[in-house]
C-alpha cells in the first residue's frame, strides 16, 4: 500500500496520518499492511493523480491499495486508475470529507468509502457554540459532530445530501 498525504507538517494531515496507523495496529493488523511508499499530495487532485500514475508504474500489481487523507487527493487517485485502465475495486482508495464526487465514486466502486463531513453540521455547532458564549455559559473545549462512514451499504442514502 501507499499513503497519499495532506501537507506535511499540517495538524490535520499529521491527525489522519497517525489516527489511520494507530488503529492498524491496534486492531492487531499491522502484519496485513506493507507501506510501500508515503508522500504529501497537498490536499490536491491533480498532484495525488501524478503521485499514483507514478506508484502503479513503480510498484505496478504490488499496489494494492493507497491511502488517501482527503476526497480531492481521492478523486485524483481514481482518475489515475480510470487513466491506466483499471477496475472499479481493483486497487482500493478512499476519500475523508463527504463531497459528491466522492460519493459517487462510492457508488461507482472507484473509492471504498468516504468519512462523510457536512459543513452544514459543522456551521450550525460552530453557530451554536458562538450563542453559548455570547450569552455567557460555559462550552466544552471540544465539539463533536457524526462522521458517518458513506459506504456502497449506505451511500444511497447520502447521494442527493452531497
Amino acid at each position: 500500500m501507499t499513503e497519499s498525504t495532506g501537507t506535511a507538517g499540517y495538524s490535520a494531515a499529521i491527525d489522519r496520518q497517525n489516527g489511520f496507523w494507530d488503529q492498524v495496529e491496534e486492531m492487531g493488523v499491522t502484519d496485513k499492511f506493507n507501506l510501500l511508499d508515503r508522500q504529501p499530495c497537498d490536499w490536491s487532485p491533480d498532484k495525488a493523480q501524478t503521485q499514483t500514475e507514478n506508484w502503479l508504474t513503480t510498484f505496478g500489481e504490488e499496489l494494492q491499495m493507497i491511502y488517501s487523507h482527503n476526497d480531492g487527493m481521492g478523486i485524483g487517485i481514481c482518475r489515475a486508475f480510470q487513466d491506466a485502465g483499471l477496475e472499479p475495486g481493483q486497487v482500493l482508495t478512499n476519500g475523508c470529507d463527504g463531497q459528491i464526487e466522492a460519493v459517487t465514486l462510492v457508488k461507482e466502486g472507484w473509492m471504498m468509502f468516504t468519512v462523510w463531513q457536512s459543513p452544514e453540521v459543522d456551521a450550525a455547532i460552530a453557530m451554536e457554540t458562538m450563542e453559548k458564549i455570547l450569552a455567557g455559559e460555559e462550552v466544552p473545549y471540544f465539539n463533536y459532530m457524526e462522521t458517518p462512514i458513506v459506504h456502497a451499504g449506505n451511500v444511497d442514502d447520502y447521494i442527493d445530501e452531497a
